[in-house]
């Protein structure tokens, strides 16, 4: 006898009005084995969340701290400073300024192709020597 005709035995009408009630028993039963998490797993899962951004927050702030950007960003600020006040001053004088975190270094050169100019050169290096920035034009000697 095949599946669909178990109910055959049943009047129609009967039929659905049962059918409904199965399914109305279920959705009863399915409530009833519903469980909440408590508040402890929520706490916990809170106090996991909190541990792996933590970890990350600082994978993230080393990476930054190697990478120097905030020191090569304020090197260039000052290296443009300088380099433009001397050549709006006409001042080409070597001398060196000393920062925090590097020092910057103004010098300038008669360029070795005409006696007129000068190579004038603003470098910025980190304490360890490292290169951060460098600029350099050449600007004709000021008539004194």
């Amino acid at each position: 006898m095949p599946a669909y005709r178990l109910y055959s035995i049943t009047p129609k009408c009967n039929l659905s009005i049962g059918f409904i009630s199965i399914m109305m028993r279920s959705k009863l039963r399915i409530k009833k084995n519903i469980k909440a998490s408590t508040l402890l797993e929520a706490l916990v899962a809170l106090v996991i969340l909190i541990v792996i951004s933590s970890f990350v927050f600082l994978i993230l702030n080393n990476v930054n701290r190697n990478s120097n950007i905030g020191l090569k960003a304020r090197a260039y600020n000052e290296t443009n400073n300088i380099f433009y006040t001397s050549l709006a001053d006409s001042d080409f004088k070597e001398q060196l300024y000393d920062f925090k975190n590097f020092e910057v270094l103004r010098i300038a050169t008669y360029s070795p192709w005409n006696s007129e100019l000068l190579e004038f050169k603003v470098t910025a290096r980190c304490k360890q020597g490292r290169l951060l920035v460098e600029k350099k034009r050449l600007v004709l000697i000021p008539d004194k």
